[in-house]
């Protein structure tokens, strides 16, 4: 019986381990033409640390996502890195849209 409760508990481990990994690995996948327009917008406005812009920016994505013209997966990508830039976290938005813009490249080789 403790080798069974030894193995039930290896396993879970495991499945939450792969869980938080899924969850907090801030992997993104293909995002649309006008959700890449976004993303290049983002990283312009988060070099130049342009509060307003990125306000602009946050509308803008609200609009698509209503007109459905960006998923709702890249909506919220977007939305957290502009979070990011709005808490003035202005590294970790650069960082974040980077990886984005990068899993794109990817995405297409």
């Amino acid at each position: 019986m403790e080798n069974k409760n030894r193995i039930l508990l290896a396993v879970l481990a495991i499945v939450c381990i792969g869980l938080a990994y899924y969850l907090f690995s801030g992997s993104y996948g293909e995002t649309s033409e006008r959700g890449y327009n976004h993303a290049m917008t983002l990283i312009s406005a988060c070099n130049l640390k342009d509060l307003e812009r990125v306000l602009r920016i946050q509308s803008t994505i609200a609009a698509d996502v209503q007109s459905q013209s960006i998923a709702p997966a890249e909506a919220r990508w977007l939305n957290a890195i502009v979070d990011h830039a709005l808490s003035g976290d202005w590294e970790t938005a650069s960082r974040q849209v980077r990886k984005l813009m990068n899993a794109q490249v990817k995405a297409v080789q």
